[in-house]
């Protein structure tokens, strides 16, 4: 199954959001804090929601007030291969078919080529009683009940999803042994607990609970979850719960953060890929990367990639993480914009696939300031200091970040950023022409000029002393060395440091900012502050 339509009226923070995703498999949601990514999830959670108390509050809807904003989703799904949902009655006469071409629903007379779909509309108002439609061609609307939606195989997780390490009612667990065997799980949890009030002796279990148990703990294994064996056992906390133990008797649901993810990733996949399963699923994770290590983060997000190609489920995440971003790429990724409160969603294509890959951070802020080379990252890595002493705020709390631009491919990184709709600007020097396209705020020296024969030009003598200095110290002992600082030795100073790539890292343009910043007032009038100030006042405008 794959969401082919969402929109999405007065559920939290979402105003008004319509997304129409492409036909991806595996989908990562990035984007800027407060972009909505976490109640995008929770919009489909709740129209794809397969337990029957859904407990809403004032908090859900938007602005916290029901009466002026009732909530609305609607969701089509399409490529449904469970066959239980497209022979139900319920579903399978709705007339609803898909036009890829035009993004639309159209109706009966015009399915020929079309793809037969499922609307599926949630609404909730000031009563906090939540309800779940069908829509058919007419628009008439049958009511969807608790079991029918459970076939669409929605499982999210988050901090309610340790549940999924009990035998409970229509938890990933319980799939895993009714698939696996030929008993209801209730009456067998009943007897269960009614023999823990004496003692609990794990061989009473059928051997259904423990075959799955260890279909969990090998999957777990391919995850790098790190424990050896995962058993049935009590919950000792919860003396009537049967759930996951390690080999210590000490529940699943206690380990750490990623050790659970890994599991519970581990009986998605196997319910995901059972060979005789055509049910599809859709699987929900907001912030993949918490409680993760790089490396194990990396084997996940190609692994997950892996099984979305593989079988007939969808994967949606988020995540704030330059790792799954780099591993993702183009292929899937979506940036969320927040555009008070009305809400844009725009594919990264693969075309960005260089600079996703070379500098990821910039993609989940707004500010994206490209600098030509490490020389000017490393001098806006050091002055941002005095920006926050007298605005009191980071650049990165208004969502700006530092790319680097690697010289000539300045214009290429505009593409991409401006592609996708981020606020760009341009620290370069002037020494080499490139053309800029227009609508670009473009900060760069008069003249032209590179960095090094802007500072060097109007800086006072006592911090061309530290520079001379700072290149002795470097190993640069062939420096011109001249009493007089001029005008043309200044020339040939900053000739050489250019020449000699003296201050061409971004260590090394930090120490030249450091040496800078001291001096501050005294160059009011350069040409060099004047450009920095310009990309200040671009950043807190």
């Amino acid at each position: 199954m794959k969401i082919r339509r969402l929109i999405v009226k007065n559920f939290r923070g979402i105003k008004n959001l319509e997304w129409i995703p492409e036909d991806d498999n595996l989908i990562c949601l990035i984007g800027h804090g407060d972009s909505t990514k976490s109640s995008i999830l929770a919009s489909i959670e709740y129209v794809l929601y397969p337990h029957w108390n859904l407990k809403l509050t004032d908090v859900d809807f938007h602005k916290c007030n029901p009466v002026q904003n009732p909530i609305y989703i609607e969701l089509i799904m399409g490529d449904i291969t469970n066959t239980e949902i497209a022979q139900d009655p319920l579903f399978s006469v709705s007339g609803r078919y898909w036009d890829s071409v035009g993004k639309c629903l159209v109706d009966s007379s015009n399915a020929e080529g079309k793809e037969s779909v499922i609307q599926i509309v949630f609404r909730a108002d000031q009563t906090l009683e939540p309800t779940w439609f069908v829509s058919n061609e007419s628009g008439v609307e049958e009511l969807i009940k608790q079991g029918k939606r459970a076939l669409f195989n929605m499982t999210r997780f988050d901090d309610k999803s340790e549940r999924n390490f009990k035998w409970g009612y229509n938890t990933m667990l319980s799939k895993i042994t009714e698939r696996n065997g030929q008993h209801e799980i209730r009456s067998v949890l009943a007897e269960a607990g009614r023999s823990a009030r004496d003692s609990f002796d794990e061989n009473i279990l059928d051997k259904d609970f423990h075959e799955s148990s260890t279909i969990v703990s090998e999957e777990a294994k391919f995850w790098g979850a790190g424990h050896s064996t995962i058993k049935p056992f009590l919950d000792v906390f919860s003396a009537e719960a049967l759930c996951l133990n390690d080999e210590n008797n000490i529940p699943i649901h206690m380990m750490g953060a990623g050790s659970k993810k890994l599991i519970l990733i581990a009986m998605a996949k196997y319910l995901f890929s059972n060979e005789e399963s055509t049910e599809g699923h859709i699987l929900l994770m907001d912030e993949l990367e918490n409680g993760l290590e790089p490396h194990r983060l990396i084997h996940v997000v190609f692994s997950l990639n892996e099984i979305s190609k593989q079988f007939g489920s969808q994967i949606i995440i988020s995540s704030h993480s330059p790792i799954v971003l780099k591993e993702i790429a183009g292929n899937g990724t979506y940036r969320v914009i927040n555009i008070k409160n009305d809400i844009q969603i725009l594919k990264l294509d693969p075309g960005s696939n260089n600079a996703i890959r070379t500098n990821p951070e910039g993609f989940f802020l707004k500010k994206i300031v490209i600098c030509e080379g490490k020389t000017e990252i490393g001098l806006l890595r050091v002055l941002k200091k005095k920006w926050i002493q007298d605005h009191a705020m980071a650049p990165e709390h208004l969502g700006a970040y530092f790319v680097l631009g690697e010289g000539s491919k300045v214009p290429q990184y505009i593409d991409v950023f401006k592609r996708f709709d981020y606020e760009v600007c341009v620290y370069r020097d002037n020494d080499v022409p490139q053309t800029i396209p227009s609508g670009i705020s473009d900060f760069k020296y008069q003249g032209t000029i590179n960095t090094e024969q802007a500072i060097c030009k109007d800086t006072p003598d006592e911090l061309i002393d530290e520079i001379i200095s700072f290149c002795i110290s470097s190993g640069k002992t062939n420096v011109p060395q001249q009493e007089l600082k001029d005008a043309s030795y200044r020339e040939v100073l900053a000739d050489f440091l250019h020449r000699e790539d003296v201050f061409r890292r971004i260590d090394t343009g930090e120490s030249l900012g450091e040496m800078l910043l001291p001096f501050w007032e005294q160059m009011q009038e350069s040409d060099f502050i004047r450009t920095i100030d310009g990309i200040e006042n671009w950043i807190y405008r």
